[in-house]
């Protein structure tokens, strides 16, 4: 595949996001358009949603949105002067701790129409057994194999 190639593919198929950055990167863009269509995704709480991060398609703010918000603000030099409401949301996010967890449910957030369930892919859903950030990839399934019985009787 060649830019141009590219090119054509992101200007049929891309966002407008996509598109402002491959400019940037590619073609000399201004990177105050890619700011502008970062900011069709930057929630009034600092973080970020909308489907910035395609796995999480509600407008909720996500751990894993902002930190792809992060990437295209440092891509194009602009991080020092959006860290403030972001380090913010992360912040209100966090556990005790300082962690941050991979998602949060939805609703969690403030949102304009207050966000229930929102769609999103399985491996972006918290846990519901725990808080996000104490989830371990193997609780659930333990818990479905203790409660199938004795291994003799399966």
């Amino acid at each position: 595949m060649t830019i141009s190639a590219a090119q054509e593919f992101l200007y049929h198929h891309a966002r407008v996001l996509d598109r402002h950055r491959f400019a940037y990167l590619f073609a000399g863009g201004d990177p105050d358009q890619v700011l502008r269509a970062l900011d069709a995704y930057r929630n009034p709480d600092g973080g970020y949603g909308h489907a910035l991060e395609p796995d999480g398609r509600g407008p909720d703010s996500q751990p894993l949105a902002t930190l792809t918000a992060l990437m295209v603000l440092t891509e194009v030099g602009a991080l020092a002067e959006h860290a403030k409401p972001v380090a913010d949301y992360l912040t209100s996010i966090s556990d005790p701790s300082g962690a941050v967890p991979f998602a949060v449910p939805a609703g969690s957030t403030r949102t304009p129409r207050g966000g229930r369930s929102r769609p999103r892919a399985p491996c972006c859903r918290p846990p519901t057994w725990r808080a996000p950030w104490q989830a371990s990839p193997t609780r659930g399934s333990r818990a479905r194999r203790s409660s199938a019985g004795p291994a003799s009787t399966r």
